[in-house]
């Protein structure tokens, strides 16, 4: 296993690909060796986009008590979320995007940026 700190984050790497990541809010952040991720929702706030010039599509439909939102970029990357009629978000996934965590606790979404690892 790998481990090292960036900027008040915790990474971890272990042998099998799979990962994990605890921003400095205390948020963790989990992927398997295939690069599913998985996160803690339940303190996100809200979810953005950094650059609205980068959106394709934005799609809003209803799925029962939940508010889906699927969203496509220029590049092709997805991102699909969902919110109940409270605002509490209950589905949240992406792929091929840069998705930032701030100290609030609000998601942005951003092309995708290939990770560079801190030497």
């Amino acid at each position: 296993m790998d481990e090292f700190e960036y900027e008040g984050s915790k990474f971890k790497f272990n042998k099998d690909g799979s990962a994990e990541v605890q921003v400095k809010t205390g948020t963790v952040i989990t992927m398997d060796k295939d690069g599913k991720m998985q996160i803690n929702l339940t303190n996100i706030k809200s979810v953005g986009i950094y650059n609205i010039i980068d959106l394709k599509t934005h799609r809003v439909f209803r799925d029962g008590d939940i508010t889906m939102h699927q969203i496509e970029f220029h590049d092709g990357g997805t991102a699909k979320f969902g919110y109940t009629n409270t605002g509490k978000l209950v589905e949240f996934s992406t792929t091929r995007m840069t998705t930032t965590i701030s100290k609030e606790n609000e998601i942005m979404l951003k092309k995708y940026e290939a990770p560079v690892r801190p030497e």
